[in-house]
Order: structure tokens, then sequence, then C-alpha cells
């Protein structure tokens, strides 16, 4: 089997292994669908050496091991690349998001062929395209977010970056009830930013700035004070920004990483308790909101076709490689292996 593994500089290379057989709890999975992440383009940019790639995979069961009772080969399913034991301290305690006896995928390429795991990854899944399926994984993080900002019944809520979390954060809020919602791009006039504009007015924003704009000034005199919450799905350098559009008492939520030497940044303390904000940091391992993601993505309330602008074959690196180094209109691309 073929799998994609990427360094800096967009380097990518196909490496050839055999599929691993299913142990007593495993499961073996053929890989149809993986999306690319923001994760995915921090390592093919600076990895100093070749990583694995890919954690937003829909699959199709192939074979499962002895133990594994909840899956029957042709069943298809999202795997989730962390998911909780189920059986640990933490886990019993109700705290899942705490668990560290994770399983996961084991160095594997989601962006790969095939993928052996453990039962527990899989979420079973029916009714979609495995393409719109691998929008579940992002979906479920936009969902951990958007539930951590705790916007009010008809709030207000301004979210920092327009690529497909901050999209789908802008979409939560709207179909949860928020009143206003503001996105914030990062360069006005970019073909990328064009594409994903129009897509964030489609998801329910009713204005998007940019980091060029007067924010923070744009922000009140729009919804007539600061906003009820904050989402930053933008890298780590526009939080300060972001935090002097936070109202009295809002939560300040935390996604965007750099994964690099741009993941600081200078926040005034003082402001922070005096306006009594919270700012919280959402990481979305081990797993969770998927069964819920799934039924969003198929009653419609989440337009992966929207999103999902490009798809590209498993061995078509150069393609892959323009579509996210170069200036193109793409908002998702997804990898996949039907194909191949």
């Amino acid at each position: 089997m073929y799998s994609l593994q990427a360094k800096k500089y967009f380097d990518f290379r196909l490496v050839e292994t055999e599929a691993r057989q299913p142990s007593y709890n495993e499961v073996l999975a053929k890989v149809m669908a993986c999306g690319v992440c923001g994760s995915d383009i921090h390592l093919m940019k600076r990895a100093e050496e070749y990583s694995p790639l890919g954690h937003e995979i829909s699959a199709r069961v192939v074979e499962t091991g002895p133990g594994a009772k909840r899956f029957k080969a042709g069943d298809t399913v999202i795997v989730e690349d962390v998911t909780l034991c189920g059986h640990c301290t933490q886990c019993k305690q109700g705290n899942t998001h705490l668990c560290r006896n994770n399983y996961d995928l084991g160095g594997q390429s989601g962006m790969g062929e095939f993928l052996t795991v453990h039962e527990n990854a899989l979420v079973p899944y029916e009714g979609l395209e495995p393409v719109q399926a691998s929008l579940t994984e992002p979906l479920a993080v936009s969902l951990n977010t958007y539930l951590a900002a705790k916007v009010p019944p008809n709030g207000t809520l301004v979210v920092y970056g327009i690529g497909v979390l901050g999209l789908m954060c802008a979409k939560l809020a709207k179909h949860y009830g928020a009143s206003k919602v503001i996105c914030v791009g990062s360069k006005r006039g970019s073909q990328r930013n064009k594409i994903r504009e129009e897509a964030a007015h489609k998801m329910g924003a009713d204005l998007v700035l940019y980091s060029d704009d007067d924010i923070e000034k744009r922000v009140e005199e729009f919804f007539g004070a600061k906003a009820d919450a904050v989402i930053v799905t933008s890298p780590p350098g526009s939080v300060p920004d972001a935090v002097k559009t936070a109202g009295f008492g809002a939560n300040v939520v935390v996604i965007g990483l750099d994964l690099g030497e741009n993941s600081s940044a200078k926040i005034d303390i003082d402001k922070l308790i005096l306006n009594k904000n919270s700012m919280v940091p959402v990481f979305a391992e081990p797993a969770k909101m998927f069964p819920l993601s799934i039924e969003l993505i198929k009653a419609g309330v989440i337009d992966a076709d929207l999103l999902i602008t490009h798809t590209v074959g498993l061995k078509e690196t150069e393609k892959l490689n323009q579509l996210l180094s170069e200036d193109m209109p793409v908002i998702k691309a997804v990898v996949t292996t039907e194909a191949e």
C-alpha cells in the first residue's frame, strides 16, 4: 500500500509498505478520503523530517480482528485520529477530554490507502459521500470550539480566521441562535480569501473584516457594543487584537496553532482580568462530537459541498503542492484514494 508523507518546503514522498493485519480489537480499513488540515500544512512548511499526513478520515472496513465485534467488512466509518480509552480514571469521571490513555493512528498516515486502528477509533456513518464525510473531524473541532465560547442566546460573536474552522464556527453560531457574527480574515484581495469571504456570507456571517481594518472600532459600530464571545482560529499573533474586541465577561476561545516560532503572543493581562474575560484554549483531542457532526452534515446545516472545493488523488503530489503552496481559490482540499 501507499501512504503520503511530507517535510518542509512541501516536499512530498509516497511510502510503500504492507498493510498491517488487525490484532484482537483492531480493524483494517480502506481509506476513501482524507481532508487536508492546517496542521498538515504546518508540517509541509516546517518539518525537518518526513512526517505522516492526514487525520480527517473517512474509510470502509475491510477486515476485523477476532475481538472487534462492533463492525463488519463493508461498513463505512470515520476514523478518529485520537480517541478516548473509555476506562481510565478521567474517562470514568466524565473528563473524557483529559484522557491520556488514548488510541491513536500509531504513526500511520491518514493520507494513505489503508489504516489499522483500534475499533474504538471508528464512528459509523451512512448517507454521505466519502469526501463529504471527511469533514466530520474538523466540524467536531468547530463544535468543541463553539461550545467553549458560550455564546449567549441572541448574542454576538467575532470569529478570527476564515478557513474551514472559522467558517463552520460562524455557521454553528447562527444555527444555534447568535444574532450577529463577524468574521475576520488575514489578507484582503487574495484569491484564497475572496472565495472564503463569499463562503463566510453563505455560512451566515453578517460582516467580513480584514486585519488592515480598524477591527475594534468596526465591531463596536456593528454590534453596538463589544462581542459577547470571540473565537480565534487564526494564528496566535492575532490573539492580542482579538482580545480587544471581547466584551465584559466574554470568553475568548483560542484554537489557532502555529507549531513554529510564531506561537507566542503578548497580551495585556490587566485588561483581561479587569474585563473579566476568560481565555479558553481548545485542543480537540481525544475526539468528541463526531456523531453530532455527521448528523449536521447530513442535515445540510454544514454544506460540505460549499466548503470542499478541491479533491486530489493520493499520488497527485504536484497538484497538491500547487493548491497548498500558492494563492489558489481553495477552502478545503481532500485527498482521495477511490480512483487510485
